[in-house]
């Protein structure tokens, strides 16, 4: 009961030690498959899941339903409980098959134990088609969503908070498909209804206005679109930022705001959002890397050069000490070579030039080999630009240093990338 409280007052590593220690001496009195154990059990890998640590969320929670399948069967609402939760981690973690078949397994399980219209089962269908959608397979999603929002409607009535995050999740489907004929007028017609239902600043109102916004800034209706945003991320914040969806409205903020050009209201907006993921997940974390590397790509649209450069140098020292591998941490030392040129372009002595460029010369070349040797891990939304930004780098440098024969060799090599890029096509 401590650790809940913990939780909900946002002290989360408060929380996690008290569950570990909670769960290692119920397993020890109890044994593992009681029930009290099991319970500890789910709330402790709530706990890793919330500050970001899904590997361990992921296997405790695979422990806990074999033993809950086993002692209370696999359609004990327990049990249905913690399948759920896994496939939530799964999908956090983005591996969205894994969570489909999860939740495929509990909507079965869930229709034998409470029936077709129940709202636990509806609420499984409705996880399942948000799968669907999280996957692009929008075809999937959207029959499967409408069908929820009819049950709902008349098993619960048009303004329930349950058909009104049917409605919710309906419309951002059709946003998501392109079909803005259809969202938009859903979305606000939701809107209204979660404002009269459940108030302006309720979690879900905040979502649906999040939503819409995306939805206008979709429909390139920027004037109605920024309001929105702004006000949801407010309310956001309003709530200490202990919302499920925050950090979904705070990016969709500071992207909104970064697409109309409003990029110090966007870096306002980021610098909160680092403060939190540092109070949360500690400053040696992924994910407070992750918000610093964001933070410094907001700086040097700004050409704030200097600013950027040493939450750079942090971001990249942290991606280095715990995730040494990945593309982004090579990814990070090609950015942070970049901070140094621009600077490097920009000093009026010749000596700091020169440092500087001698500084950014190891940083920018690693950073492009690693993230060649790694890019079938790039996602693909990005594709290759963070290669072609790299490449590009270099060429800027070598032109600095007037050493010609290698620029060209990079310009070359840039050719090259997009012909293969064109050859996949």
């Amino acid at each position: 009961n401590l650790a809940l409280a913990y939780r909900d007052a946002g002290q989360l590593d408060k929380a996690l030690t008290l569950w570990q220690e909670t769960w290692k001496r119920m397993t020890a009195q109890f044994g593992a498959d009681h029930p009290d154990t099991l319970l500890c059990a789910n709330n402790l890998a709530l706990a890793y899941r919330d500050v970001g640590q899904f590997d361990e969320a992921r296997k405790l929670w695979e422990e806990t339903l074999s033993h809950m399948k086993t002692t209370l069967g696999a359609d004990h609402p327990g049990t249905l409980t913690v399948m759920s939760n896994l496939a939530f981690c799964h999908r956090a973690a983005g591996d969205l098959e894994k969570a489909l078949r999860i939740w495929q397994e509990t909507l079965m399980h869930m229709k034998t134990r409470f029936g077709v219209d129940h709202p636990h089962t509806l609420t499984t269908m409705n996880n399942v088609a948000s799968s669907y959608q999280a996957a692009g397979k929008l075809d999937q999603a959207l029959p499967l969503l409408e069908e929820v929002l009819r049950l709902r409607k008349a098993k619960l009535g048009s303004d329930h908070p349950d058909t009104l995050i049917s409605m919710n999740n309906l419309a951002e489907t059709y946003r998501t498909a392109g079909m803005l004929e259809q969202a938009l007028p859903l979305l606000e017609e939701t809107l209204t209804l979660m404002k009269a239902k459940l108030g302006a600043d309720h979690p879900n109102t905040l979502a649906t206005m999040n939503n819409l916004a995306l939805g206008y800034m979709s429909a390139s209706d920027f004037d109605r679109a920024i309001p929105l945003l702004e006000d949801s991320a407010s309310g956001v914040e309003r709530h200490q930022f202990q919302l499920d969806s925050a950090r979904g409205i705070i990016f969709n903020t500071i992207n909104g705001y970064e697409q109309v050009g409003q990029i110090e209201k966007a870096e306002q907006w980021q610098r909160k959002w680092l403060a939190v993921v540092m109070e949360r997940s500690g400053n040696r974390s992924p994910a407070y890397a992750d918000e610093l590397a964001a933070l410094g790509r907001l700086l040097l649209r700004q050409a704030k050069w200097a600013e950027a450069e040493p939450k750079l140098r942090e971001c990249l020292a942290i991606r280095e000490k715990t995730q040494p591998d990945a593309w982004t941490t090579f990814h990070a030392m090609s950015v942070l070579g970049g901070a140094l040129l621009s600077q490097a372009a920009r000093a009026e002595d010749d000596g700091k030039k020169t440092k500087l460029l001698a500084e950014a010369e190891p940083l920018l070349l690693k950073g492009l080999h690693g993230m060649e040797q790694r890019a079938s891990a790039i996602p693909e939304n990005l594709g290759i630009a963070p290669i072609l930004e790299a490449i590009d780098r270099l060429i800027e440098l070598f032109a600095a240093k007037n050493q010609p024969d290698e620029a060209e060799k990079y310009r070359k090599l840039r050719e090259k990338h997009l012909s293969l890029k064109n050859d996949a096509k």
